[in-house]
């Protein structure tokens, strides 16, 4: 029988949800039912609870790609300007925007899913990020390329990457998921490289509207 991985991040979602819920809503009630808890017992439960609302994050997002690759939900794709989707992808960063440096570029438009291109585009940058040494700045252009946009994301720090999905210049989980929404566009991932053949980042390329 061939593998199905819609099937099966389906079926993983649904089997991690109940033990998610179940640890969460006895630690909810551990914090707000114990005033006498210590500081120090406070702020484990505090990091526990966070770690798991992260882990139900990824269910839930793991979900829906499975969804969508199981055709059971569709993309809603409408015209969208380039810059337009970059701007939504930075404001979603939060305070790691303040290390990317965004390009000026022609207003290209591609027929996208917008909310989801730009979380798609958001994990993308944030990996790049991740990947840079301490105050490093993560360049992002944008360029039209034959019948394509091209999207490029660089810093200065590289990593040689060998036999590997591009995404993995992009480390996380939701680079992944980004390569994945990606593809769903009609598009797809490239390595970014430098003169001397190391890895720097990711170049998107996307269909033009």
């Amino acid at each position: 029988m061939a593998l199905d991985p819609a099937r099966l991040f389906a079926v993983l979602a649904h089997e991690l949800r109940a033990p998610i819920g179940v640890a969460r809503g006895y630690l909810r009630l551990l914090q707000q039912g114990n005033p006498r808890m210590d500081d120090a017992r406070a702020t484990y439960v505090t990091h526990a609870l966070g770690a798991l609302e992260r882990l139900a994050g990824l269910v839930d997002e793991t979900s829906e790609l499975a969804r969508l690759l199981g055709g059971e939900l569709g993309l809603v794709r409408t015209p969208c300007s380039v810059p337009v989707v970059l701007a939504d992808s930075l404001t979603s960063l939060g305070d790691r925007a303040s290390r990317v440096a965004l390009a000026a570029g022609d207003d290209l438009v591609v027929d996208a899913d917008r909310s989801r291109l730009s979380a798609a585009l958001a994990a993308l940058i944030e990996g790049v990020v991740r990947a840079q040494t301490a105050g490093a700045t993560v360049q992002v252009s944008w360029a039209r390329a034959g019948a394509d946009a091209v999207i490029t994301m660089t810093g200065p720090r590289a990593r040689v990457r060998s036999g590997r999905s591009p995404a993995a210049s992009a480390p996380g989980t939701g680079a992944i998921r980004a390569e994945i929404v990606v593809s769903l566009h009609g598009g797809r991932l490239d390595e970014a490289r430098r003169a001397d053949g190391a890895v720097h980042g990711v170049v998107v390329h996307l269909p033009l509207a």
